[in-house]
């Protein structure tokens, strides 16, 4: 799965072993600092809330048959978080990544964790060495909403704009 604003790069390989789903962490899905939250969608006989991947629903990939499976679920969950005005309030415009990937955990779906499927640019500006680095290892470049950078650091945030303009970018 993925979205709109991704930009792929070079060639995706299959990062999905057999069984095991492959998806992208992100650093603000944090299941252990939302406990008392998502135990209201992921009850104490599933096993802890570290059985929940620090993901969201994209980028994945994932066999269809799990899709199948997890999809009902996410839907129902993300319904079930919507109405709960305590969880839309703490979740805002994640809530749905947090219900793909309570939906996962729920039918016992683990994700392999791959940092090198995806970079968002907003999260390494200014440019260094090593954020450099992470470009040639990501797949895809998520289109981050209000940044416009350059491969030289420089960033220019705007209210009205949603883009970002890569320059001397040369991946192999």
């Amino acid at each position: 799965m993925a979205e709109p604003d991704h930009i792929f790069v070079k060639p995706l390989p299959n990062l999905a072993h057999g069984e095991e789903p492959a998806a992208f962490p992100f650093f603000y899905i944090k299941p252990t600092d939302n406990e008392k939250i998502l135990r209201k969608f992921f009850p104490e006989e599933k096993g802890p809330v570290s059985n929940i991947d620090p993901i969201g629903n994209s980028p994945v990939i994932i066999q269809k048959a799990q899709l199948e499976k997890i999809a009902p679920t996410w839907m129902n969950v993300s319904l079930k978080m919507k109405e709960d005005v305590e969880t839309d309030k703490a979740f805002g415009w994640v809530l749905e990544m947090y219900a793909y990937a309570v939906a996962s955990a729920l039918h016992g779906v683990h994700h392999s964790l791959q940092k090198d499927f995806m970079i968002q640019v907003h999260r390494i500006l200014p440019l260094d060495r090593l954020s450099r680095s992470l470009f040639v290892a990501a797949h895809i470049i998520k289109y981050v909403i209000n940044s416009h950078c350059s491969l030289h650091g420089t960033q220019n945030q705007t209210t009205h704009s949603s883009s970002i303009i890569l320059t001397d970018v040369t991946i192999h």
